[in-house]
């Protein structure tokens, strides 16, 4: 296993933390919206942007409705 700080470790470390934003969307979405649907899930583990993770992340502080995060 690939310690961080040794080469080939940044696409491992950059993976846990795509990972990590990924599971605290879906943990605000459920505490806002209650059940999160399946393919909003698989859409949110599914996006390689990190970015675009943190305008959804963003847009769950003060979305009405859970179709207005992705809109």
């Amino acid at each position: 296993m690939r310690k961080f700080g040794q080469p080939g470790a940044q696409l491992t470390e950059s993976r846990l933390v795509m990972r990590g934003k990924a599971q605290m969307l879906i943990t605000v979405l459920c505490a806002r919206f209650g059940e999160v649907p399946a393919h909003v899930r698989n859409r949110i583990t599914e996006c390689a942007d990190s970015e675009r993770l943190d305008a959804w992340g963003r847009r769950a502080v003060d979305a009405r409705e859970l179709d207005a995060v992705f809109g």
